[in-house]
C-alpha cells in the first residue's frame, strides 16, 4: 500500500464528505465524489469556501440526479464546490478524457466551466472533473441495478406502492465508465 498516493471516496452522503476530506486533509491526493450530496457540506467548509489542499476532484453524476439543469443535489453548491477547488492560479493540466466508447453525457473540466480562476473564493485546489453516464441513476453507483431487476421493481410499485427509483437498462456499461474514469483519474493523480 502506497500511503504517499492516498484518495478519498464516496456515494451521495459519502460524496460530499470525500469532497470535504480532499479540501481539508493534505493527506488525499485525489478525491473521487460519486453523485454526491451537497446540501451535507456545512456552509463554512472548505470545500465550498476555498480548498486548502492541492487536491482534484472527481465527480462522477448521473443523469438523472446530477447533469447540469436537472440539479436534485443542489446545482447552486455544486458550482460552489467546483469554484472552491480551483487553484488560485491558471491550472492548465487536463484530466484523463473518457474515451469514445463510454457513454458520456457530460465531461467537463471544472475549471473551465464554471468561471474564472481569479476568484476570491478559490483555493489551492487542483481542479475539477465531472462526468456523467449516459442512462445512469443515483443508484447506479450502489448494487442496486444488480439486485433489482426491472421485474422486481415492477413487482413491488404494482403489490405494495413502492417508490422505487426505474433502473437503468445497461447497467454494466455505466459500471465500467465509472470504472473507467475513476481509475484514469486515480492514475493521474
Amino acid at each position: 500500500l502506497d500511503m504517499s498516493r492516498l484518495a478519498v471516496m464516496g456515494h451521495s452522503c459519502g460524496g460530499a464528505t470525500a469532497a470535504a476530506a480532499a479540501a481539508q486533509h493534505g493527506e488525499f491526493k485525489a478525491g473521487v465524489a460519486l453523485d454526491p450530496w451537497w446540501p451535507l457540506l456545512p456552509s463554512g467548509s472548505a470545500a465550498l469556501k476555498g480548498w486548502q489542499t492541492r487536491s482534484p476532484l472527481l465527480v462522477l453524476g448521473s443523469q438523472d440526479w446530477n447533469t447540469p439543469g436537472k440539479m436534485w443535489c443542489d446545482g447552486a453548491r455544486q458550482a460552489a464546490v467546483f469554484k472552491a477547488c480551483l487553484p488560485t492560479h491558471a491550472n492548465t493540466n487536463a484530466a484523463s478524457k473518457p474515451s469514445a466508447r463510454m457513454p458520456v453525457v457530460a465531461a467537463a473540466a471544472a475549471a473551465g466551466a464554471h468561471g474564472s480562476s481569479s476568484s476570491s473564493e478559490a483555493g489551492l485546489g487542483g481542479g475539477a472533473v465531472h462526468v456523467v453516464p449516459a442512462g445512469s441513476s443515483h443508484g447506479s453507483f450502489t448494487d442496486l441495478p444488480f439486485l433489482l431487476s426491472p421485474w422486481v421493481s415492477n413487482l413491488l410499485r404494482k403489490t405494495v406502492g413502492a417508490k422505487v427509483q426505474a433502473q437503468p437498462e445497461d447497467p454494466a456499461t455505466i459500471q465500467d465508465t465509472i470504472i473507467w474514469s475513476s481509475h484514469n483519474f486515480l492514475q493521474a493523480h
